[in-house]
C-alpha cells in the first residue's frame, strides 16, 4: 500500500506565541512561521486537526475586507491560500490584515499569514497533514522544538536614515580648502630668482 501524501509531515501551532512549526519526521524543516490568531483563547482551539481542504483563491462569507461582519452587498475578505483545519471554520490563509508587530492575537479564529508564508505553507503541506495545536509549546510534548528550530524571523524594510539638519550638514561636510593667489613681495623683501643651470661645455 502506498504511503499517504502527508507521510512524515506535520504542523505544530503554538497558540500563545502565535507560531507555526512545520515538521518532517518530527524535525523542524525551517524557522517557525509567524501568524495572527484568535483574539481570546478558547479550549476549542486546542487539539489535533488535519488539513481537509485547500483553496488557492477563497473569500470569506462572514467578514468583509476590514475584518468586520459582512453586510448585504459587501465583498468578503480575500483569504488566499486557504487551508481548513478538519471541518471547523478555522484555517490558515493570507490576510491583508496580517501584521508581525503589536499583538499577534487579533483574528476571529483563523491563522492569518503573510502572503509569502501563506504561499509556502500551501505548497508544502498537502491535504491530510496533521496539525497539532497546543496552548504553549514550552509546556507540551513538543518542547524540544524550542532548541531544535531556528529562530522565527520577520522581514522588515530598513528604516530610512534621518536627514541631517543644516547644522549637521555643516559639521559633517568636508573642510573647504581655499586657494588664494600668492602675494607680491614687498619692496623690502629680497627676491630670489632661480635660473636653470647652463649646459656644460
Amino acid at each position: 500500500m502506498a504511503a499517504p501524501a502527508h507521510a512524515g509531515k506535520a504542523l505544530v501551532v503554538d497558540w500563545q506565541q502565535a507560531l507555526i512549526y512545520p515538521l518532517k519526521d518530527g524535525r523542524p524543516v525551517r524557522a517557525p512561521i509567524v501568524t495572527n490568531n484568535r483574539e481570546t483563547f478558547t479550549d476549542k482551539d486546542i487539539g489535533t486537526f488535519r488539513i481537509t481542504e485547500k483553496v488557492e483563491d477563497k473569500r470569506s462569507n462572514l467578514y468583509n475586507t476590514h475584518g468586520k461582519p459582512i453586510r448585504k452587498g459587501e465583498k468578503g475578505a480575500s483569504m488566499r491560500y486557504w487551508m481548513r483545519l478538519s471541518w471547523t471554520a478555522q484555517g490558515f490563509h493570507h490576510s491583508a490584515l496580517f501584521t508581525p508587530s503589536g499583538s499577534r492575537h487579533r483574528s476571529h479564529g483563523c491563522y492569518r499569514l503573510s502572503l509569502k508564508e501563506a504561499q509556502w505553507l500551501f505548497t508544502w503541506a498537502p491535504v491530510g497533514t496533521p496539525v497539532h495545536v497546543v496552548r504553549n509549546v514550552r509546556e507540551s510534548r513538543f518542547a524540544y522544538l524550542l532548541d531544535a528550530s531556528p529562530k522565527a524571523t520577520v522581514a522588515h524594510k530598513p528604516a530610512p536614515r534621518p536627514k541631517p539638519s543644516a547644522a549637521g550638514k555643516r559639521a559633517s561636510a568636508k573642510p573647504m580648502v581655499t586657494i588664494r593667489p600668492a602675494s607680491r613681495p614687498s619692496p623690502n623683501q629680497a627676491v630670489v630668482r632661480i635660473r636653470p643651470a647652463e649646459p656644460a661645455t
